[in-house]
């Protein structure tokens, strides 16, 4: 979108080397990386520091070492209820719509942000306001540069705001297990 050159690599050894090449970089501070936030129309000095995808070696390896502990089979197995749940709800308002749905914005679209949120400790009632923006997100087609700016500063203001929430109020979501355990800083 924003003129500059870019690569898709499809093939499994070729990603691989691509991952692990020392010369090929995460981070968008690096001169000649596309500007995501320039095509989504966030201005440099609001785009996120330090942003976990956007981090080469060793920084990502700390972050990573981090959160591997909380993606066990253990810890996922104890999001299978509300991920059931959560797929139920979507299944049932598709067959409350009558004889046709969109797979992709009914179900498809919904379930991986609303999981996301209960993974995050988002409250219940957040969880559409989370979903719309992560929705506006990916909708690369049908939203405007300016509108996914948007939604990504009111999302980082919730998830601070969440922050600040859960230093007060923990509870066993991963925000407040990071918080807990001191590797969630903020």
């Amino acid at each position: 979108p924003n003129g500059r050159p870019i690569w898709l690599v499809t093939r499994h050894e070729d990603v691989r080397a691509v991952l692990t090449h020392p010369r090929i970089s995460a981070n968008p501070d690096n001169e000649g990386f596309p500007n995501v936030g320039e095509t989504m129309g966030v201005p440099k000095q609001e785009q996120i520091p330090g942003w976990f995808v956007g981090l080469d070696s060793p920084e990502h390896d700390r972050f990573r070492k981090v959160l591997i502990p909380e993606f066990t089979v253990r810890r996922v197995r104890e999001l299978r209820p509300a991920i059931e749940r959560t797929v139920d709800e979507r299944i049932d308002a598709m067959l409350a719509g009558g004889n046709t749905a969109d797979l992709v914005n009914d179900f498809a679209l919904p379930v991986p942000s609303l999981v996301i949120s209960a993974l995050l400790g988002v409250p219940s009632a957040d969880r559409d306001f989370f979903e719309s923006r992560t929705r506006t997100l990916v909708a690369i087609r049908t939203s405007t540069d300016k509108e996914r700016a948007e939604a990504t500063r009111q999302l980082l203001r919730y998830i601070n705001r969440l922050i600040v929430l859960k230093k007060k109020w923990r509870g066993k979501e991963l925000i407040s297990r990071l918080l807990s355990t001191g590797k969630l800083w903020h």
